[in-house]
């Protein structure tokens, strides 16, 4: 039995799919692979074979029972019965106690696979009856080899500081293919063509726009414009707390103080155009001298 734990967006549940099909497969390769050509292959997926349970719905004692029913009872066609429980941190202490038994006595048709986002909110005699995998979110090279090949498919060519813009937004294969999608999503028929300024307008509305016309609304001394562009934001808080956070560094090292001038070429410096930063830093500037 398998516990997948990892960030939301990090391919759990993709993850999980993958090893039910390889477990299933009625010819898998010498590495365990699935071959996608037998029956059970063109068949995943089935309701009889294939019990996909979302905890957070139906995390229930009596549901967890039910499904349970099925447990020693022969596959009608692939090689073994899997159980995967999405969200297992939402399974009641009820639930929890009644898989136990299953978990510690094998039962060789059946097999469980959970994923869950805290493996340590699980009860340790739960966790100890299960392998654990961790699955972590994609590096930024990876992020990047995944959009370009993305991008290749979809006939889409990009501005290198286009692709690094994107990978400012930290996450998961899901949330970068998302993005991804928005982008292209806003562009015309022809050219299919991703700019930076694209990228800009797109996704980086409350990480750039927003927050400019904050520190316009903060030296005009429009405390009601302050409060509309932090209420408007669609990020949470601590993701407000952060761009605002690497927005103030750069902006501290690249065109206030000692290292003025002194600036990375990176996605943060792509996040606004330069004329924008030099504004921000005149208004910083003029602040500190007013104080």
């Amino acid at each position: 039995h398998v516990l997948l734990s990892g960030p939301s967006g990090s391919g759990k549940t993709t993850l999980a799919k993958l090893y039910a099909k390889s477990l299933q497969c009625l010819d898998p390769n010498s590495n365990g692979q699935f071959c996608n050509a037998c029956a059970a292959c063109k068949e995943f997926g089935s309701p009889w074979d294939f019990h996909d349970i979302n905890c957070g719905l139906d995390g229930g004692r009596d549901v967890i029972k039910e499904y349970l029913e099925f447990l020693t009872t022969s596959p009608q066609t692939a090689r073994l019965r899997v159980y995967f429980f999405d969200e297992a941190h939402r399974l009641s202490r009820e639930a929890l106690a009644a898989l136990l038994v299953p978990l510690e006595i094998p039962s060789p048709p059946s097999v469980f696979i959970f994923s869950t986002i805290d493996e340590e909110v699980l009860p340790e005699s739960f966790r100890a009856r299960c392998r654990l995998f961790k699955v972590t979110q994609p590096t930024e090279a990876e992020a990047a080899i995944f959009l370009t090949r993305i991008c290749q498919a979809e006939e889409l060519t990009f501005e290198p500081e286009a692709m690094q813009l994107m990978l400012v937004l930290r996450g998961g294969f899901r949330t970068h293919a998302g993005n991804l999608e928005r982008v292209a999503g806003a562009l015309s028929k022809s050219p299919r063509h991703i700019s930076v300024q694209l990228v800009r307008d797109t996704l980086m509305h409350d990480r750039s726009h927003r927050l400019i016309a904050y520190f316009d609304a903060l030296d005009s001394g429009d405390i009601g414009r302050q409060l509309e562009q932090i209420e408007g934001s669609l990020l949470t808080p601590t993701e407000n707390l952060r761009a605002l956070q690497d927005m103030l560094i750069y902006l501290g090292c690249g065109y206030i103080g000692p290292y003025e001038g002194v600036r990375e070429t990176g996605a943060l410096g792509l996040l606004i155009d330069q004329g924008t930063w030099r504004r921000l830093a005149k208004i910083f500037a003029d602040r500190a001298i007013a104080l």
